[in-house]
């Protein structure tokens, strides 16, 4: 457990000893530092009083010199790591926690360990190492054990009851000012959804984080910045858990999948599959409890609600370590006939916990997850490779198609007012280059850490599939498999695409597909809404689905279904607006005016 530029006091220490913890406590620095300097000296002095004073516990077992040191840093710090190991070599010293210089030479040099969120320009952090991938290039002739830095700090939208709960000397004025703003937006009461999806694609990310971590060679581990929300720095809500240390929307036993001494990892390097293409994945183990796992049985099982295909691989020994190979799945998919989300579980536990028959967990009390076997689940995505596969003899369907076919589809808004104007179906993408500068563009992944302390004009917290559960057979995105959050499909959507603002619109428009914005913010913004304008009968995707792309399965896929509901008797938007009013979500010139 990292102390961040703090040393904790004597009960910490005791309690770390009982439970076994390792502690890094840091002194109080946070600075620009250089040799001989007043600075310098300060370092030493509280570095003497914390181990004269806290010395002798067993926990402390780490010391870093400073959090984020600048400056003259390392000749001095490398000096104190010589000093202090020469003196007191019961403990690894490290000089810094999380230098975040692009190049420093010898970087490993003068130092026990890294604590570090780049060795060079190779992050050690985010997303290049996600999805099957891993951080081993940032590692090249590195010989020390190193620690990722504060990884993750993905941010999700406040739940704000959360202010019922201040009830001391701190008082939420911050949170007082973020809940009002999303009231004068009129999406107070939108407040609760936007805190449970976002927080559910901020879990996603930092499941995709950790098993990075876990899956890289010679990597020694990670440290989170914390669990739960800072309200510090311009309010950084980075926690899996809110500021009084109480869970969101996500289960604490999904954390533990990916979390854990034990974690079964598949390198799953695409999301994306068609019913043509194979699905492949290696699968290992990283395990960190107290002694090898023997009588070992590893299981992995693919279920899409419906098929359910399974394998399993020799009983083995798990030894302690990361990396260790469990085998390979392979999987013909051309089983799956229609577009689908599926799952991937891998289990791995002691023979005797599996029933022979089928292989599942039996059902008793000695099988405890996390703690007697283990298991991780990765969700992927099957498309039929040809997209006519898409069509209504799929058996989700239940909106008849219409007699009306015809529908335009552009991205201009000149050629679909005047086929409005005329009562016609139009599904619309707007240029990026027509929409106004209060439509930001949208992202991969969430806000890092918060937009006060980095300001820009994308603040992507998620999206909001706003169909109801159980019902998205008989709506817009009938064909397109999804749940009501952002999930990893979307994610090949969001690169050049932006959402409509829609607080000039009518209050009622509800869109189909929610972009949740920042809470600094709270633009009401659509990437799919639909609306009756004049006679006729629009639906607007933010996502270009004028064109397929033989690349993008996703926006192929999207296409498909949105054509087809456009097409479909249950297109019937009742919301009216003007095509003035539409017209203002561009930019102004004389063309609008």
């Amino acid at each position: 457990m990292r102390f961040h530029s703090w040393c904790p006091p004597e009960a910490a220490f005791q309690a770390a000893d009982e439970l076994g913890f390792y502690l890094q406590p840091e002194p109080g620095m946070w600075n620009e530092i250089s040799p001989e300097t007043a600075m310098d000296r300060m370092l030493y002095s509280e570095t003497d009083r914390m181990i004269k004073t806290y010395g002798n516990h067993p926990s402390f077992m780490l010391l870093s010199a400073s959090n984020e040191p600048k400056g003259g840093w390392k000749q001095s710090l490398t000096r104190w790591v010589e000093r202090y190991r020469k003196e007191d070599p019961r403990r690894l010293y490290t000089s810094g926690t999380g230098h975040t210089e692009r190049e420093v030479p010898d970087i490993a040099e003068g130092t026990d360990y890294l604590a570090i969120q780049r060795i060079g320009p190779k992050l050690l952090r985010r997303e290049s190492g996600w999805f099957g991938g891993d951080y081993r290039e940032s590692l090249t002739d590195i010989n020390i054990p190193v620690i990722s830095h504060e990884v993750g700090q993905w941010v999700a939208y406040p739940d704000f009851d959360v202010i019922k709960k201040f009830t001391g000397y701190l008082k939420p004025g911050n949170f007082e000012i973020f809940r009002d703003s999303l009231k004068e937006h009129g999406l107070l009461e939108k407040n609760k959804t936007f805190a449970a999806l976002s927080s559910h694609f901020q879990f996603e990310c930092y499941k995709e984080e950790i098993e990075a971590n876990l899956r890289t060679p010679g990597l020694s581990g990670f440290q989170l910045l914390d669990l739960h929300d800072y309200l510090g720095q311009g309010t950084a809500l980075v926690g899996l858990l809110d500021p009084f240390w109480d869970p969101k929307s996500t289960n604490p036993e999904d954390f533990k999948d990916f979390c854990n001494s034990t974690v079964p990892l598949a390198r799953l390097r695409q999301r994306i599959f068609t019913n043509a293409s194979p699905f492949e994945a290696d699968v290992e183990i990283a395990h960190y409890g107290a002694k090898p796992l023997e009588n070992m049985l590893a299981v992995w099982r693919v279920n899409d609600g419906g098929k359910d295909l399974q394998g399993e691989w020799p009983v083995q020994t798990i030894p302690i370590g990361k990396n260790t190979l469990l085998g390979k799945i392979f999987v013909d998919l051309s089983k799956f006939k229609y577009p689908t989300q599926a799952r991937l579980t891998v289990i791995v536990g002691p023979m005797e916990l599996f029933r022979p028959v089928d292989r599942r967990i039996m059902p008793n009390p000695d099988a405890k997850r996390g703690i007697t076997y283990w298991q991780n689940e990765w969700d992927f995505w099957i498309y039929p490779a040809d997209g006519s596969r898409l069509s209504a003899n799929a058996p989700v369907r239940e909106c008849e198609p219409s007699r009306d076919q015809d529908v335009l589809i552009t991205n201009s808004w000149e050629e679909a007012a005047d086929k409005l104007a005329a009562g016609g179906k139009v599904l619309l993408s707007p240029r990026n280059s027509d929409l106004n500068w209060m439509s930001p563009p949208l992202d991969t992944v969430p806000v890092f850490w918060n937009r006060q302390m980095g300001p820009a004009w994308g603040r992507m917290l998620g999206l909001w599939i706003n169909l109801p559960p159980g019902e998205f057979k008989k709506h817009t995105l009938d064909g397109f498999p999804t749940d009501q959050y952002f999930d990893w499909q979307w994610a090949q959507l969001m690169p050049g695409t932006r959402a409509v603002n829609l607080d000039r619109l009518p209050e009622a428009l509800d869109p189909t597909v929610w972009a949740i914005d920042d809470w600094n913010r709270n633009y009401k913004l659509a990437v799919i809404f639909e609306c009756a304008v004049g006679n006729g009968r629009l639906l607007v995707s933010t996502i270009d689905v004028t064109t397929t792309s033989d690349s993008n399965q996703v926006l192929s896929q999207l296409r498909n279904a949105l054509s087809y509901y456009v097409r479909s008797d249950c297109f019937q938007p009742n919301i009216p607006i003007t095509p003035a009013q539409f017209r203002s979500l561009f930019f102004r010139n004389s063309d609008y005016e």
